[in-house]
């Protein structure tokens, strides 16, 4: 660990709240690290149980910079913890999962060796409650973690159709990418993106900056019935915040195909009050979609029909379509009008 009177390579932030139980195990694992140039800060976020009780003693040893706050929410504690960190690399870890031995090793080296890189991030393995693994190893001894789709490079149009991150315990981030987002905070704390708060951040930081994956498992994450993702009515709203977010990005340009893919995934999404925004949200993109407004039009009727047949009888859906297929007239006929006039 980082003398406490200089700056130390890698800042690890942790917030916690109402984790009493995993939060020391979590701790046992970043002081485990076999990268030891780091300091760690924890921020109790207004946890109602004995997490400070737990936390102090470590706070006195000087083995955590400890910061007790009034609830504000996840993003609020992380942005409180960056303030706070004086590293040159960020490492975000939830106080319930717990890092692979060398995992700041590791991403630290990937860093150095790409300086264009702003984050690494390698795979996610899950325990349960006991930390045990919750799927079986390989022959090295590592989780056979599921195959999700791992971008590297620019991610941007990856990640806008989903987030390919479990957890933000699997990255290293750089910090002068952070320092760099317009934004006053790294962390944006609008309650309708709890829970996406982090897609939202990777979406800022991949719009100027690459990302870096690594095939190796960086992270075990804990599966309990206290995770933010078993709110799925939440996670549907904080989906649709991140894409009203970044509409007017993904809507426009090359990347306008991004919002058929991804609101196509609205017609399995359970609660209809959230099909119904994502529908209003996809008609709004389209008619912002500046290139082929006619195959977006297209697109949205397809969706609309296959999401949730009863609301395309709805007028509201209709006037806007109409619109839309209006604006595609015009814009397919505008180049034969511009010929007339030219030869007349």
């Amino acid at each position: 660990m980082a003398n406490a009177a200089a700056s130390p390579r890698v800042s690890v932030v942790i917030p916690t709240y109402r984790h009493r139980d995993f939060v020391m195990a979590t701790l046992e694992s970043v002081w485990a690290q076999t990268f030891t140039d780091y300091e760690v800060i924890v921020v109790n976020d207004g946890s109602p149980d004995d997490t400070d009780a737990l936390l102090t003693p470590a706070a006195d040893a000087g083995r955590i910079r400890y910061i007790v706050q009034p609830n504000g929410g996840q993003a609020n504690a992380r942005n409180r913890g960056l303030r706070e960190a004086r590293g040159e690399f960020i490492a975000l870890l939830d106080d319930d999962d717990l890092w692979v031995i060398d995992k700041l090793q590791v991403q630290v080296d990937a860093l150095d060796a790409n300086p264009n890189v702003a984050v690494v991030y390698g795979r996610a393995a899950p325990i349960d409650n006991a930390g045990y693994d919750t799927i079986p190893l390989g022959e090295n001894g590592e989780p056979l973690v599921l195959p999700w789709e791992t971008p590297t490079g620019n991610v941007y149009e990856s990640f806008a159709r989903q987030n390919w991150i479990l957890s933000p315990g699997q990255c290293l981030i750089r910090r002068s990418a952070l320092d760099a987002l317009p934004d006053p905070a790294p962390f944006d704390p609008d309650p309708v993106l709890r829970g996406c708060d982090d897609w939202d951040l990777w979406l800022r930081l991949a719009q100027d900056h690459p990302f870096s994956f690594q095939d190796r498992v960086a992270l075990r994450y804990r599966f309990h019935a206290g995770n933010a993702s078993h709110d799925v009515l939440q996670m549907h709203r904080s989906t649709l915040g991140v894409f009203r977010k970044h509409r007017k990005r993904v809507a426009s340009g090359r990347h306008a195909r991004l919002w058929a893919d991804a609101f196509r995934k609205g017609k399995e999404w359970s609660a209809h009050d959230l099909l119904s925004r994502s529908q209003m949200l996809y008609i709004q993109s389209g008619r912002e979609c500046d290139p082929a407004p006619a195959n977006t039009a297209l697109r949205l009727l397809r969706f609309l029909a296959r999401s949730q047949p009863s609301y395309c009888l709805r007028p509201a859906y209709l006037a806007r379509v109409a619109r839309l297929l209006r604006n595609a007239v015009r814009f397919r006929l505008r180049p034969k009008i511009s010929a007339l006039r030219d030869t007349s």
